[in-house]
């Protein structure tokens, strides 16, 4: 499915779900693996209480309801640094939502409000984790 690339880490990612009628496209990240990414995606689409994990599983759940057929491809667009304290940036986070800013708004299922989003990944920097 990934070229050998499943096992890659801090990674920018893509969904693409193609229906007969529409593509809709997702950006996220992968901090884990992207296998261990991809796993929870999968989970969220077939346990309906985790419907609200993320867009993507949102739209996905529609899809369900309304009996279409969907397929969903997936890619790697680019590997990135994640949180460095030396730096005090998190070139992950920046590179997500720089492919967000970027992506169609007419296919991204995005919301523009993630690019505003604090990084997540800073907090197990902090003083209160060592």
């Amino acid at each position: 499915m990934m070229n050998g690339k499943c096992l890659l880490t801090n990674v920018v990612h893509k969904a693409t779900v193609k229906t007969t009628q529409s593509t809709k496209e997702y950006i996220g990240l992968a901090a884990n693996t992207f296998k261990e990414r991809y796993t929870s995606h999968k989970a969220s689409f077939s346990h309906e209480h985790k419907e609200n994990s993320t867009t993507l599983s949102q739209h996905i759940w529609k899809l369900k309801r309304e009996s279409t057929k969907f397929d969903i491809e997936w890619s790697i667009m680019k590997q990135a640094a994640p949180y460095s304290k030396e730096t005090q940036t998190c070139q992950l986070c920046t590179t997500e939502k720089t492919f967000i800013s970027l992506a169609n708004p007419h296919e991204t299922l995005n919301k523009r409000n993630e690019i505003i989003s604090k990084c997540r990944h800073r907090d197990k920097h902090l003083l209160k984790h060592w």
